[in-house]
């Protein structure tokens, strides 16, 4: 797409958004406080880093999907629902001083992406250099670092079917729901890690085999049979009518910057103004499609207002619980943050092992169903408090810029490249958190391209 045209469009994005934040704050008939201010100009900032990353002509896939769920999925769902005071949980934290807080941590969050977007000038990517010509033939050991892989995947889908038989992997989410409390009962725990680190395995076989059978011009079987075992993997662990929506999102995002990479980078100003519509349309539809007992396929679509106030959309009412948390119980100091990077820690070993903090968050606030989404900055303001929050984002931004970077260096880089693909497809769910629920599937994924990497390592070693 022409730069004249590319700017365009992200221009026309930059106003509709303002306009649409100025008809919530002005025509819904609320309250305007500093709790709605604050939102107000956090998504006027979000707005500007959105447009002048559609603009850049770079992939910067990783920033694109943090910015989509971000902007779209929490802030601007946050600020309708202070201004017209809808929240979907019923919840005995409610008040100004949590909205106001609440706020305020969406603001400094914004803060730091938008300090991170000035120092950081956005680069064309010269591929020159960094895409220099591999010889094919050393390419084509990328399959056999791929099959190997995708083994890995295929064994474990099939041990998590034996083991568990194919119902409580192919049916509705609902009756899954039931099925496992039925036959596991506490013990329903154990069984969601197991099927989740196969999940985030199958993702991660996908990432490395298509990667590869996008990246290589000529295809030996390998490859092929590599993308085939994890096309079935993900259709035994990740099947759409049994998994969350997000896993779903997962592996559209890594097929879409995997094997449509020139695509989305020629026409990102497009699915810059597409995917967030759709968002509003597709993600309502999914979620009958699956959460029953039996499939659904009869679709009543819900109003935009409807569904900014929906539990999906949670993430404003969530942090809300966590200032009231913290005001309860403290700072944890780094234990929540800890407790998620250690997840592998049984709490049989652990006895002080931290709660996902949504759930913590939730149970103080009383909430009668606590298995509930705590957004990024909510975790870093648990772990470290206000400044916690502007330095963390600060940090994590930056990172994503290093990786979206390195993105497009194919030829030096294609693990980290790999990563990078992985990591954007988790982004919305690691965003949405709670961290220490979802990070289980997202290091599987991480590991499997570690292993990609290793075992590429290995075969250039020992084939000289």
């Amino acid at each position: 797409m022409k730069l004249g045209l590319r700017g365009g469009f992200a221009g026309l994005l930059f106003l509709f958004n303002i306009a649409a934040a100025t008809i919530i704050v002005f025509g819904t008939g609320g309250v305007i406080d500093l709790g709605v201010g604050l939102l107000y100009f956090s998504f006027i900032m979000f707005s500007f880093i959105y447009a002048r990353m559609l603009f850049v002509s770079s992939s910067t896939p990783l920033y694109f999907s943090l910015l989509i769920y971000f902007g779209y999925a929490f802030v601007l769902p946050g600020l309708y629902q202070v201004a017209t005071g809808n929240f979907f949980w019923i919840s005995s934290v409610r008040g100004y001083e949590y909205e106001v807080g609440a706020a305020f941590i969406i603001f400094l969050a914004v803060l730091a992406m938008c300090c991170v977007e000035l120092y950081s000038p956005q680069r064309e990517v010269d591929n020159k250099d960094e895409l220099a010509e591999v010889v094919e033939k050393e390419k084509l050991k990328w399959g056999f670092s791929s099959l190997v892989v995708s083994i890995v995947s295929f064994v474990y889908s099939l041990f998590i079917l034996r083991k568990f038989g194919p119902e409580i992997l192919f049916l509705p989410r609902g009756a899954v729901s039931a099925i496992i409390a039925n036959q596991f009962g506490e013990g329903g725990a154990a069984f969601g890690l197991i099927k989740t680190l196969g999940q985030g395995l199958a993702i991660g076989s996908l990432a490395t085999s298509f990667y590869v059978l996008v990246n290589c011009r000529r295809r030996n079987i390998a490859i092929i049979i590599a993308l085939l075992l994890s096309v079935i993997s993900n259709a035994i662990v990740n099947f759409p009518l049994a998994v969350p929506r997000f896993y779903l999102v997962a592996i559209v995002f890594v097929i879409m910057f995997s094997a449509y990479a020139n695509f989305f980078q020629k026409y990102k100003v497009l699915l810059g103004w597409a995917i967030p519509v759709s968002m509003f349309l597709i993600f309502p539809i999914l979620g009958r499609f699956n959460r029953g007992d039996e499939f659904e396929s009869n679709f009543d679509f819900v109003s935009f207002g409807e569904y900014l106030t929906h539990g999906d959309l949670d993430g404003y009412q969530s942090l809300m619980n966590v200032v009231h948390y913290v005001g309860v119980f403290g700072i944890s100091w780094g234990h929540g943050l800890l407790s998620s990077l250690l997840f592998f820690v049984p709490r049989g070993f652990w006895e002080e092992k931290a709660s996902p903090t949504g759930q913590a968050a939730a149970e103080n606030a009383a909430y009668h169903f606590t298995n509930i989404s705590m957004p990024l900055p909510g975790e870093l303001y648990s772990n470290f408090g206000y400044a916690g929050v502007f330095l963390g984002m600060l940090c994590i931004v930056r990172f994503i810029h290093l990786l979206d970077v390195r993105f497009e260096r194919v030829a030096s880089n294609p693990g980290v490249s790999m990563l990078t693909i992985v990591f954007a497809a988790y982004m919305p769910i690691i965003f949405r958190g709670s961290l220490l629920s979802t990070i289980q599937g997202f290091a599987c994924s991480v590991a499997a391209i570690l292993l990609w990497v290793v075992i590429l390592k290995f075969k250039f070693k020992y084939s000289h």
